[in-house]
């Protein structure tokens, strides 16, 4: 399986979706984890050692005539106990504030294999809930580019190797595949931090189809 690239700084990780541990493997060696055969988690416990932390991410600044940001968005960023700076990390954009499957099945595997996780809750920062989709409105996902790499810029201050983010079909996912190289070029400048890959997944965790 072979991710699609988007200039020399990083990938876009929407490759031909493969079935069981061959596709799980692809997804987290686009988070910068290599070389881990099929030994790839399959619970969603959070495996045993980790370190939770509630954090609050300062967006980007927008440029010029972009939309302002909210203020701080609140996420969770949980660290394997072995996790060490320099080691890899990845975003993670759900589509709802509550618990997702697909996220707590990608954020166990991650972790497992050795990434920090941040899972960034872009939605209650808007005010936006289960019962509040429309009131107030639902964001664009070009809304979101300064709540993703205002989390990029907060990981890689860790100091974080290479950060990945990931995304399903929907809001989420939309923003994720907008955060290539000129977006990151207009909010962190030509010499800020780059995501590594940026993949759209599926609800099974593997690369989704176009």
């Amino acid at each position: 399986m072979t991710p699609a690239t988007d200039g020399a700084r990083g990938g876009i990780g929407r490759a031909v979706a493969g079935a069981g541990a061959a596709a799980r493997v692809a997804v987290l060696a686009l988070a910068g984890l290599p070389g881990l055969g099929t030994s790839v988690a399959t619970g969603l416990e959070t495996p045993s050692g980790a370190r939770m932390e509630a954090r609050w991410v300062e967006p980007a600044a927008p440029p010029d005539g972009g939309a302002p940001s909210p203020g701080p968005v609140p996420a969770m960023l949980t660290t394997p106990a072995a996790w060490r700076p320099g080691d890899p990390a990845a975003v993670l954009l759900g589509e709802f504030a509550g618990a997702e499957p697909w996220r707590d099945r990608l954020a166990a595997e991650l972790l497992e294999a050795g990434a920090a996780v941040l899972e960034l809750d872009v939605h209650t920062a808007r005010g936006l809930s289960a019962d509040s989709a429309f009131l107030p409105p639902a964001p664009a996902p070009e809304d979101l580019l300064p709540d993703l790499f205002g989390a990029l810029r907060m990981l890689r201050g860790l100091p974080a190797g290479p950060v990945s983010a990931f995304g399903v079909p929907g809001l989420g996912g939309a923003a994720v595949l907008r955060a290539g190289e000129e977006a990151a070029r207009r909010y962190l400048g030509p010499l800020g931090p780059r995501f590594a890959a940026l993949a759209l997944l599926d609800e099974d965790c593997v690369p989704a189809l176009d």
